[in-house]
């Protein structure tokens, strides 16, 4: 699973980070950790980039380059092999890889675009299902929302998150609070103003079925605002990353549709609804509300499910039973979903063909501190 983790920064970063302070004139530098800290705790230099991030990506553009043997490769920093073997069963789940570890046409498609290969199957997923959907009206909105979803899932959460609650915050208060009581009333009730804007905010674009598409919503109306920069402010977004997410979904979107990449590529990975220009006058129509259909909606979750097809579950509700002793033992029943042919289970809920799916199931006690599966 991917985290993010406060750790402290290097002493080569520290030093470079000195240097800044007189790159124009003379400067100081105070660093908010102790000379222990910087001697014992600090490391000397920071760990390869390469070796906190998934390698995914990496592993798919190289095979697409004919570089089969990615394990032998002269890495100035090699990735852990862990990683490598972790990341090639990732890509076999995608059905990126075969099962002897070989590219195939999917995958090749998969690499065109320039972001995770998980979304990037997502996108490729759509675009095969509706090309089985021949005179579907809303076919060009449905690609809209996946090239917007795909670029929603490639960059952070646009929604300004500092006004949920933050309890060391407030407890910071409390000292300041006895001798400047009205000043100290006046910031919680700023900080309570703009969460009850952040909550508005979120229900007015929220999106039940799927938080992706609550973002995608987002990046439409921010589109579509004639002031980008007052839609942020009155909804407490982000600016800087609804601009990235907007270049990314028009970058998308043009690979899409871009001759030389739908030359390399096998034509089921082509989009046979028209033109860049038809999908961009359908993601440019304004509305109130979401304007996906229930069935669109559900197309699109089970698409992202399929960028995610090793690590997609349904949990059931836990079951307690007592027993002499006072006992009790908690059964877990787990459905995982094999999304190898999940495409062909949505367009049979779209256009009534009959779904072929795939289901294996888990059953998980836990009994005595031991967890025993079936």
């Amino acid at each position: 699973m991917e985290t993010y983790e406060v750790q402290w920064i290097s002493k080569a970063s520290a030093a470079q980070r000195a240097g800044r302070a007189g790159r124009t004139g003379p400067g100081h530098c105070y660093s908010l950790y102790s000379s222990a800290v910087f001697n014992n705790t600090l490391p000397d230099f920071s760990v390869a980039e390469i070796s906190k991030v998934p390698v995914e990506g990496v592993i798919l553009l190289m095979k697409s380059m004919d570089i089969d043997k990615v394990a032998n490769f002269p890495f100035p920093t090699p990735p852990d092999a862990i990683a490598l073997i972790e990341a090639e069963r990732c890509l076999k789940a995608l059905e990126a890889f075969n099962s002897q570890g070989k590219l195939r046409p999917l995958g090749k498609a998969m690499a065109h675009y320039p972001i995770s290969p998980r979304h990037s199957r997502m996108l490729l997923t759509v675009i095969q299902i509706m090309r089985k959907a021949r005179g579907y009206a809303r076919a060009n909105l449905v690609l809209g929302y996946a090239v917007a979803a795909a670029a929603a899932l490639s960059l952070p959460n646009p929604f300004v998150m500092q006004f949920e609650g933050n309890h060391a915050s407030n407890d910071g208060l409390d000292l300041f609070e006895k001798t400047h009581t009205t000043v100290t009333d006046v910031i919680v009730d700023k900080q309570k103003k703009l969460k009850e804007m952040a909550k508005v905010s979120r229900a007015k674009f929220s999106n039940l079925s799927s938080d992706a598409l609550t973002v995608a919503y987002v990046l439409q109306c921010f589109e579509l605002s004639g002031s980008p920069v007052e839609f942020c402010n009155e909804n407490l977004m982000h600016l800087k990353t609804l601009e990235e997410m907007s270049k990314l979904r028009k970058q998308l979107l043009q690979l899409v549709f871009n001759p030389s990449t739908i030359g390399a590529l096998n034509e089921e990975f082509s989009w046979p609804h028209g033109t860049m220009k038809d999908t961009e006058h359908a993601w440019r129509v304004s509305s109130d509300k979401h304007p996906l259909l229930l069935n669109e909606e559900e197309l699109l979750g089970q698409a992202i499910c399929a960028g995610w097809a090793d690590r997609v579950a349904k949990r059931t509700r836990a079951i307690s039973v007592s027993s002499e002793g006072d006992r009790k033992l908690k059964q877990l029943g787990i459905k995982l979903a094999w999304l190898k042919k999940l495409y062909s289970s949505i367009v049979g809920h779209l256009f009534q063909i009959q779904p072929q799916n795939f289901w294996y199931t888990v059953n998980c006690c836990i009994q005595n501190g031991h967890t025993c599966m079936e």
